[in-house]
């Protein structure tokens, strides 16, 4: 008796379609944790005016930093992304370096002409 991803297998060839799609459930182990995807909320359950203020704010915030030349301050809104980031893409060094000259690059550009 054929299994049954060969019947999918089958039943695709004859469908002529060019992917192959299947679905399964596993438990990823995995040598770290992230508080921050335990504190997530879904934003489309927010009072969506209420939301734009305070993007539109963050933004100002952010934009005061830059102008204000506050590199540390601005730079600590990117940490904790960034460290997650590089962790679950297990980043070497190299690729940690070349993702931190990318993010002064503009900075330091915009810095210059002040």
């Amino acid at each position: 008796m054929e299994s049954k991803r060969m019947l999918q297998y089958r039943y695709l060839l004859l469908q002529r379609k060019n992917y192959y799609e299947t679905s399964f459930t596993f438990e990823a182990k995995v040598p770290y944790e992230f508080k921050s995807l335990e504190r997530g909320q879904d934003l489309r359950k927010w009072n969506q005016e209420k939301l734009e203020q305070k993007v539109i704010d963050f933004y100002k915030k952010q934009w005061r930093l830059i102008n204000d030349k506050e590199i540390k301050e601005y730079f600590s809104f990117l940490e904790l992304k960034e460290k997650e980031t590089c962790q679950s893409a297990f980043d070497s060094r190299k690729e940690l370096e070349e993702n931190l000259s990318a993010y002064l690059e503009p900075y330091s550009a915009c810095l210059k002409q002040f």
